[in-house]
């Protein structure tokens, strides 16, 4: 399956973003398994929204969840 392009669906409407807490309960891993998913599993990356403000977009997170289920 070829890879995901995650900026394709960004329509502001169509998506949240997800603290990393959130992922983590979500997922019910931790923040180290979290970041380790995006350096090997093509896991969406943070945006950053300040020095230290780094939030995920809802709609990246669920197409990747997606492509995973598919594989």
């Amino acid at each position: 399956m070829p890879k995901q392009d995650y900026e394709t669906d960004l329509n502001p409407a169509k998506f949240t973003y997800l603290k990393r807490q959130e992922l983590e309960a979500k997922y019910q891993v931790t923040k180290t398994t979290i970041y380790s998913w995006i350096k090997t599993q093509d896991f969406p990356a943070p945006i950053h929204l300040g020095a230290n403000l780094v939030r995920w977009n809802s709609a990246q997170v669920d197409a990747w969840e997606r492509e995973r289920e598919a594989a």
